[in-house]
C-alpha cells in the first residue's frame, strides 16, 4: 500500500512481469521520442531501488532510437537526503529531484541569531520545551503504533521466526521483538539504508547509520537488550558467510522489509506529522529540511554541496517548489524575513493572541484551537497574505479585497484543517474530532471577518507590508541561485511569477499560463528594443514595482538565455565560492562558475529587513553598498564583465594585492547580478 493509505495498493516492481507491464507505455513514449528524461518519485519505497534503476536503465537503452545515447537520457530520483547523507554513487541516475538543494538554499537566507530568538518566542507562546528530534521520535512512534501497525506486526513475525531457529534467542517473544524494531526505526536519522540480494553488504555510511540507531535505541532503554542484540545481528548481516542459504535469504528479506517500513515511518512521521507539530518558523519545515540544523555554517554547507554536485551530479535537478512542498518558495522567502524581525514578530503574536482570545471555543477543560495551531495560523496568514503594490494607485491596498476574501478564507480553513489532522494531536485523518475542527474553523472565520476582527486584519496587513518586499527580494535572490548553481533548475508550474501557495491541493490550483506568456513577451520586447537609457528606465520600473512579477520573469528569462548561450559553462563548469568584504558583507552570497575561458559570477543580496531601514526602499544604490567588495580568486577573469540582467559592463579593481569587484557597481540598479566575462 501507499504509506498509510490502505486502498492505494503498491506494485511489486522487483517482479519482472510487473515491471514490464507497468513500464510498457513509458517505454513506448521513449521509442517515439516524446520523452526526454524520467523522474522517479518515492524511489525509497521500492524493495530494491538500485536493482529497479538498473532494470530501468537497460529498458530505456533498448527503447531509445538507434541514434540515441543512454547517457543523454537522464533519470532523476526523489530521494530525501539527510544533511550528512549522500546519494549512492552506484545508482544509474543523473541526480536527485533537488530537495537537498532546496533545504541548503533556504538556510542561507535566515538570520542565525534571529532564528534562535524565534525558537524561544515559539516555546514561550506554545508552552512547549520540546526539541525537534524529540518531536520526530514521538511522531514516528505514533505512526508505527497506529497507521503502520500492520507492517510492524509483519516485521516482528518475521524476526520471531529467525529467533526461533537460534537457541540463544528462542525465548524472545513477538512483543519484545516488536519493541526493538520500533525503537530502532524511531532512532534512524535517515529515511533508509540499502542492502539487496545481489550485494549482501552495506555501504560503510549505511552500516554506521544502522549502528548509530541501534546504539541510541539501547541507550533510550525502551526495548529489551536481548531483542536489540538479535535485531542488530540480523540487520547488520553478521556471520552471513556461515549461514545456510535459506536462512541468509530469510534475513535479507527481513532487512529489505525493515528498510521499506522505515521509509514510510520517516515520511509519515517527519513530513506529515512532526513538521505540523514543531513550528517555530515553518519555512524550514520542508521536505528534506532539518529545522534544528545549525545556521552558523549555512553558507559553507551550501557551497560545499554545490561543489559536490558540480563534481558528481552536474545534471541533478534543483528545485525550490514542487508538488510536495508544504509552502511555495515565495511563501518561504517571505517567512524567512521573520528571522530578522524576531522581536517585532514576538510582540505581534502576543498582541494578536490577546485580541483573539474571545474567538476561541471552550471544549471541556480546554480552549480550542490550541496555542500551537494558533501560532501556525499566524505564520500562514502573513505567509500568503495577498500581495499589493504600496506604490500603486490610492485605494489599491484594502486589507482583503471583497473579490478575494472568500477564496482566501477557504484556503486558510482547508490548510488549517489539514495541518491539525496531520499533527494528530487534537484530531486526525483516521479519527477526526468534529468539536475541535469546528472550533478551529470558527476561529479562522472570526479572525478573517472585517466585522469581528477589523483591528486584527489591519494590524496583519501593516505587518505584511513590513515584510512583503524583503520577501520578494529574497525570492529573486533564491531564483538566480537556482538558475546558475550546478544542476538543472526545475521551475514548478506557476513559479514564473509570484506564487504564494500552501501544501496540496492548494499548490495544484490552475495556473494562468496565458498571462505569463503575455508578460514574458512584454518583458522580452522591452529589453530587446531598449538602449542604455531606456534599459535603465525599464529596470527602474521593474525594481519600483516588483509586485507585478515582471522582475522575476525578467531574471528567469535572462538567466536561461545565458545558460543557452554557454551550456558547457553552466552544465559542466566548476563551482567556486566567493567572499565579500566590507560593512554589508553579511548580506551577500556569491559564487563563480568557470570552464576554461568562460566565467560567470552570481551575486545576490539577502537579509534585506536588517539591511534597509525602510522596507519599501529597494536594496540597490552606491550608498548602500559603499566600501563592500567581492574578492575574486587569482586566475579568475579580470574583466570586463557583462551583467546579463542589466546589460551594463563592469570593471574590477585591484586592492591590497587582490582583484576585487565593487558591489556599489554591481548592485547599483538591480538587487542581484549575473556577470559574464566579456571575452
Amino acid at each position: 500500500r501507499f504509506f498509510t493509505i490502505s486502498h492505494l495498493i503498491a506494485l511489486r516492481m522487483e517482479d519482472p512481469a510487473v515491471f514490464s507491464a507497468t513500464h510498457a507505455r513509458i517505454l513506448e513514449w521513449i521509442r517515439e521520442g516524446l520523452v526526454d528524461g524520467l523522474r522517479v518519485d518515492h524511489i525509497d519505497g521500492l524493495l530494491d531501488p538500485r536493482g529497479y534503476l538498473e532494470r530501468l536503465r537497460d529498458a530505456v537503452a533498448r527503447a531509445l532510437p538507434s541514434e540515441g545515447e543512454p547517457s543523454s537520457f537522464p533519470t532523476f530520483v526523489e530521494k530525501i537526503l539527510a544533511r550528512d547523507e549522500r546519494l549512492p554513487d552506484d545508482w544509474p541516475v543523473a541526480g536527485t529531484t533537488g530537495y537537498d538543494f532546496l533545504a541548503e538554499l533556504e538556510d542561507v537566507f535566515l538570520d542565525p541569531h534571529g532564528y534562535r530568538a524565534l525558537q524561544k518566542c515559539y516555546r514561550d507562546f506554545a508552552g512547549r520545551d520540546s526539541r525537534f528530534r524529540e518531536v520526530v521520535r514521538r511522531s514516528k512512534r505514533m505512526v508505527l503504533d497506529r497507521g503502520l501497525a500492520a507492517e510492524l506486526r509483519q516485521l516482528s513475525r518475521r524476526l520471531e521466526r529467525i529467533a526461533a531457529a537460534d537457541p540463544r534467542h528462542a525465548a524472545l517473544d513477538r512483543t519484545r521483538l516488536a519493541e526493538a524494531i520500533s525503537e530502532t526505526i524511531v532512532c534512524l536519522p535517515v529515511y533508509r539504508t540499502y542492502v539487496d540480494r545481489g550485494r549482501v553488504r552495506y555501504r560503510p555510511a549505511d552500516r554506521a547509520t544502522l549502528e548509530q540507531a541501534l546504539a541510541e535505541a539501547r541507550a533510550r532503554g525502551r526495548a529489551e537488550t536481548a531483542a536489540l542484540q538479535l535485531l542488530a545481528e540480523v540487520l547488520l548481516l553478521e556471520n552471513r558467510e556461515r549461514l545456510p542459504p535459506a536462512e541468509l535469504a530469510e534475513r535479507i528479506a527481513f532487512v529489505q522489509r525493515f528498510q521499506q517500513t522505515g521509509v514510510a515511518v520517516a515520511a509519515k512521521g517527519v513530513e506529515d506529522t512532526a513538521f505540523y507539530v514543531y513550528v517555530p518558523l515553518v519555512s524550514r519545515n520542508e521536505v528534506g529540511g532539518e529545522p534544528d540544523a545549525p545556521l552558523a555554517d549555512a553558507d559553507s554547507v551550501l557551497h560545499e554541496a554545490n561543489q559536490r554536485r558540480a563534481r558528481q551530479w552536474p545534471l541533478g535537478m534543483l528545485c525550490t517548489s514542487t508538488h510536495d512542498t508544504k509552502r511555495s518558495a515565495d511563501v518561504r522567502a517571505r517567512l524567512d524575513v521573520l528571522s530578522e524581525l524576531a522581536g517585532e514578530w514576538r510582540d505581534r503574536v502576543r498582541r494578536w493572541h490577546r485580541w483573539n482570545q474571545r474567538h476561541r471555543t471552550r471544549i471541556r477543560w480546554r480552549y480550542a484551537p490550541d496555542r500551537n495551531s494558533e501560532y501556525l495560523l499566524y505564520q500562514t496568514l502573513v505567509g500568503i497574505w495577498p500581495l499589493t503594490d504600496p506604490a500603486g494607485p490610492a485605494g489599491e491596498r484594502p486589507a482583503l479585497g471583497l473579490a478575494t476574501a472568500e477564496a482566501f478564507r477557504e484556503r486558510i480553513e482547508a490548510f488549517m484543517e489539514k495541518a491539525a489532522r496531520e499533527a494528530k494531536r487534537h484530531t486526525s485523518w483516521i479519527d477526526p474530532v468534529p468539536a475541535f475542527e469546528t472550533a478551529l474553523r470558527d476561529f479562522v472565520r472570526a479572525l478573517l471577518s472585517p466585522e469581528a476582527s477589523a483591528r486584527f486584519l489591519a494590524d496583519v496587513d501593516s505587518f505584511v507590508q513590513r515584510i512583503a518586499r524583503p520577501g520578494l527580494w529574497n525570492a529573486l535572490a533564491r531564483t538566480l541561485v537556482q538558475l546558475t548553481a550546478p544542476g538543472v533548475p526545475d521551475i514548478y508550474q506557476g513559479d514564473e511569477l509570484w506564487n504564494f501557495s500552501l501544501v496540496d491541493p492548494d499548490n495544484r490550483r490552475p495556473v494562468d499560463f496565458q498571462r505569463r506568456r503575455q508578460l514574458l513577451a512584454t518583458v522580452c520586447e522591452a529589453w530587446e528594443r531598449a538602449h542604455d537609457a531606456e534599459r535603465h528606465r525599464f529596470l527602474s520600473e521593474l525594481v519600483s514595482h516588483p509586485e507585478d512579477g515582471r522582475i522575476k520573469l525578467h531574471i528567469i528569462s535572462r538567466a536561461l538565455q545565458a545558460r543557452r548561450a554557454q551550456p558547457d559553462l553552466f552544465l559542466q563548469g566548476d563551482y567556486e565560492p566567493l567572499a565579500a568584504n566590507g560593512p554589508a558583507a553579511a548580506h551577500v552570497l556569491a559564487f563563480a562558475r568557470r570552464r576554461g575561458p568562460q566565467v560567470a559570477l552570481t551575486l545576490v543580496a539577502r537579509r534585506f529587513a536588517s539591511l534597509c531601514s525602510d522596507p519599501l526602499i529597494p536594496p540597490i544604490g552606491r550608498q548602500l553598498w559603499s566600501n563592500t567588495t567581492l574578492s575574486l580568486p587569482e586566475g579568475l577573469a579580470t574583466g570586463p564583465w557583462s551583467n546579463a540582467l542589466t546589460g551594463e559592463t563592469l570593471q574590477t579593481l585591484r586592492r591590497a594585492g587582490r582583484r576585487q569587484l565593487a558591489l556599489a557597481d554591481a548592485l547599483e540598479r538591480f538587487p542581484v547580478a549575473l556577470l559574464l566575462h566579456a571575452c
